[in-house]
């Protein structure tokens, strides 16, 4: 986490936090959580603190300006977008790792388990309007002028499947991100309730940014 290759990073090299993330979801929990810990251990039950601190830092590494040529597509700051290397929205920095299927489904509790629903949903209503924040920061051309690693855009006019959230695919990512944020059950996912009470004013500002990038997707569903 330390040295991660100086954010010079291809795919999922040298480090991938999607991963690294979902290792630490699933761990059983040990030592007493950095929030309220449960009355016993659980297993499955992630650490909060930690999985929130990985969370952090490979949003981190994906906003951090690096040089590479000059057909890449850049904001105001210099930060990347780019599925690969700089702003990763199809893998590392994807806002699905909040609340991924791995690590919630598939008989997983999930790194947030130990929290109570407001303080679970301060916590990812947090995280996520930072990924909104930068997210924002390019335009729905810039987003629609970027490729994902299967070749369709991150953004445009891509239908979104949210039956298929560890595609490569941007707007399915986050798609069945949105799902989750809003505690609306997904059988396909297996869960709900994963998120907590994530401030409605968060979740409606995501909807509604997610409807300029992909508009043939229904962003409505999800206003409350």
């Amino acid at each position: 986490m330390l040295h991660s290759g100086e954010r010079q990073r291809g795919g999922n090299n040298p480090i991938d936090w999607a991963y690294f993330l979902g290792q630490v979801a699933k761990e059983p929990l040990e030592l007493t959580s950095w929030a309220t810990p449960p009355a016993a251990p659980v297993p499955g039950f992630g650490e909060s603190g930690m999985a929130t601190m990985i969370w952090l830092v490979s949003q981190n590494e994906n906003v951090t300006s690096i040089t590479v040529p000059s057909n890449k597509i850049y904001n105001n700051a210099g930060n990347l977008l780019d599925p690969d290397y700089g702003y990763n929205p199809a893998w590392g920095a994807a806002l699905d790792e909040l609340v991924f299927p791995e690590s919630f489904g598939y008989s997983q509790n999930g790194p947030w388990e130990n929290l109570d629903d407001a303080t679970k949903g301060a916590l990812l209503g947090a995280l996520a309007q930072a990924w909104l924040t930068q997210s924002r920061t390019w335009t729905p051309a810039q987003w629609a002028a970027v490729k994902n690693d299967d070749g369709t855009a991150l953004g445009g006019t891509t239908q979104c499947n949210a039956a298929d959230p560890i595609s490569t695919d941007a707007g399915s990512r986050m798609l069945a991100a949105m799902f989750i944020l809003t505690n609306q059950s997904q059988a396909v996912l297996g869960f709900s309730n994963a998120a907590g009470d994530v401030p409605v004013a968060t979740t409606n500002a995501l909807a509604n940014w997610a409807a300029t990038i992909w508009p043939a997707c229904n962003w409505s569903q999800f206003l409350r």
